[in-house]
């Protein structure tokens, strides 16, 4: 059963020499360790898996930098106006968001915490502002956390700013 796992290993360090990956690999990969990590019996805690949970967020995280670099996105753009093909990079914050919340570390929980709800905050911005859904979000202040008449900022480069903390 080892074996699987060093062939997958081994098979990632090629692709890594061979230059670096392409966008739609480190979405994939990051995506596969997400599922990995969210079916496993082993436990969470572990250090195997928390190991696994750092690689994934530093491959989505490195996938959203380039996601900005080329400007998939646009705020005053429709939805009939993205690319079929690079659609799946809407869950981008999504799926970071939940492997952030994979993380074990009761030290830094506060933190992890308020950076995966900036990613998901950062989702459903985009759900709205390509109207994918109708509602409200909650307006936030500067640190994050709830508050009545303040502006919500969850833009990539606040998004950008945590993940470069956490690195």
């Amino acid at each position: 059963m080892a074996e699987p796992k060093n062939e997958t290993v081994a098979q990632e360090q090629l692709n890594m020499d061979a230059g670096p990956p392409k966008l739609s690999e480190l979405l994939d990969r990051g995506w596969k360790i997400f599922e990995e990590v969210d079916t496993t019996n082993e436990a969470i805690a572990s250090s195997n898996i928390q190991v696994k949970v750092k690689r994934g967020i530093s491959m989505l995280e490195e996938a959203s930098r380039m996601v900005a670099q080329l400007a998939l996105f646009s705020r005053n753009e429709e939805m009939e106006e993205i690319a079929t093909a690079d659609l799946k990079y809407l869950l981008l914050p999504a799926l970071l968001g939940a492997l952030t919340l994979k993380q074990t570390s009761q030290e830094k929980r506060l933190e992890i915490v308020q950076t995966a709800r900036v990613y998901f905050m950062d989702f459903l911005r985009r759900c709205k502002e390509y109207s994918i859904t109708r509602f409200e979000l909650p307006k936030t202040d500067d640190k994050g956390t709830t508050a009545e008449g303040s502006e919500n900022e969850c833009s990539t480069a606040k998004v950008n700013q945590l993940a470069s903390a956490n690195t």
